[in-house]
């Protein structure tokens, strides 16, 4: 059990920092002799020291899996409990490496995002055997796509468009040197605020919505940043956990109608809102995956170049995702798990 310890222990490491995982997304697993150990959809990685959020696939349950029996990924965890593993799984299946760690990278995905950024992610990477790939749904079909990319190639990560980080290795150290190494290499200047959020008061409520602060806020004090979170989908779990983008309100006084349209627009109720020269919000009787959501948005965006040409989810990829039973599941689970917490 020493591959599952170390797992347990780079998955809490990923799973604390929002730079890398966000809500319940993100996933790791080790392949052993039993089979593969695999977070269990839904769960969170920063509690892999303090729960069972791994599920073991034994081999033999996998090769149903591979004939189509998608009943092969539910298993007992540790604790007894009937769960289902990642939705993931596949592409985890599709990596050579013993340890695979999948993460929402905020800097993987700001760059990814930028359709100008082919020449500059290439040399900021060179020397590193990485793979980069389209945008593909998550699960199966992406598993299928990478095996069929990467067929005689050395590659040790991907990068995922509109997506993130997959990142593999023969042992946790080497996985995790791997990552930190691509993680170093994209960073870089954040975009200054014309305005500090931090010198702006408002003393008045906005009924029924929850400020949320840091990165998510600073957005609304940059034109283009409004621009660009309220543009789209960026990526999966932007959609999953806010909706299909965020509404955008110029100033107070716009907010009714910026709520009003949206719901006309996207035919469901706004989740995530910006008030330009205000702040950022989620409504109040929100999960707090929500916000750190949003947060995520603002990190990502923040990595933005001004005026960037953004790549944005096609709505019908947008539609498949939130109408995922399997999206639908990890909300779910998500769910029960806030609702424990708080007992």
């Amino acid at each position: 059990m020493d591959e599952l310890a170390s797992l347990r222990e780079i998955s809490a490491e990923l799973g604390s920092d929002e730079m890398q995982v966000q809500a319940g997304g993100g996933n790791t697993s080790v392949k052993t002799d039993a089979g593969l150990w695999i977070k269990a959809s839904g769960t969170r990685l920063r509690d892999a020291l303090d729960s069972n959020i791994f599920v073991l696939l034994p081999w033999t349950r996998l090769e149903g899996w591979k004939a189509g029996s998608d009943d092969a990924l539910t298993a007992q965890d540790p604790g007894g409990n009937m769960v289902r593993a990642s939705v993931e799984t596949a592409m985890h299946l599709a990596l050579p490496h013993r340890y695979v760690a999948h993460t929402h990278s905020v800097r993987t995905i700001s760059w990814l995002i930028q359709d100008a950024c082919v020449e500059e992610l290439s040399r900021r990477l060179e020397g590193l055997k990485v793979f980069r790939m389209p945008y593909i749904h998550p699960g199966r079909t992406l598993a299928e796509e990478i095996e069929r990319a990467i067929a005689g190639l050395e590659v040790d990560a991907l990068l995922l468009e509109n997506h993130g980080l997959v990142v593999g290795a023969d042992d946790p150290g080497q996985l995790m040197d791997r990552l930190c190494e691509i993680e170093r290499r994209l960073d870089g200047p954040l975009r200054p605020n014309a305005v500090d959020p931090n010198e702006v008061t408002w003393e008045d409520a906005l009924p029924g919505w929850m400020p949320v602060e840091g990165s998510a806020r600073q957005m609304a004090f940059d034109q283009d940043a409004l621009r660009i979170a309220a543009g789209g989908t960026l990526y999966p779990d932007h959609c999953v956990y806010l909706g299909p983008t965020v509404a955008a309100a110029e100033n107070h006084e716009a907010v009714a109608e910026a709520l009003m349209q949206y719901e006309k627009q996207h035919s469901v109720a706004a989740k995530a809102l910006l008030v330009g020269g205000l702040g950022a919000f989620v409504r109040a009787d929100s999960s707090p995956a929500c916000a750190e959501m949003l947060r995520c948005l603002g990190n990502v965006v923040q990595r933005t170049a001004r005026g960037a040409q953004i790549s944005y989810l096609q709505p019908n990829a947008v539609a498949l995702l939130m109408n995922w039973d399997a999206e639908a599941y990890r909300l779910q689970v998500a769910a029960e798990l806030a609702a424990r917490s708080k007992v």
